[in-house]
């Protein structure tokens, strides 16, 4: 493995799927599409770990502002009592044990 001297390294596919939550077949494919980038050695895909961190904290944000939207959406339509904005911040708070 490759290691910069910034201290980012290369990974495997599988390495990037764990962090990722996901199968390998699927990093491949989001390779393949352009979505990660990576180098290939013989038959093997390395990525950067600093790009896998990056994508997982792309696609957490926008899982974040799809479900911020879909609250908005429900308070204006009557189905929640509290504001979007306080449920939002409980579950922040929650979420990094504040």
């Amino acid at each position: 493995m490759q290691e910069e001297p910034d201290g980012d390294r290369e990974i495997s596919t599988q390495e990037s799927a764990d962090l990722l939550n996901m199968t390998r077949p699927t990093v491949v494919k989001l390779c393949e599409d352009g979505a990660l980038p990576f180098r290939k050695i013989t038959t093997h895909r390395r990525l950067w770990l600093s790009d896998v961190l990056n994508y997982r904290e792309k696609q957490w944000q926008q899982t974040r502002e799809a479900l911020d939207a879909l609250m908005a959406d429900s308070y204006a339509m009557g189905d929640y009592d509290e504001d979007p904005e306080v449920i939002t911040q409980a579950i922040r708070e929650m979420g990094s044990g504040n």
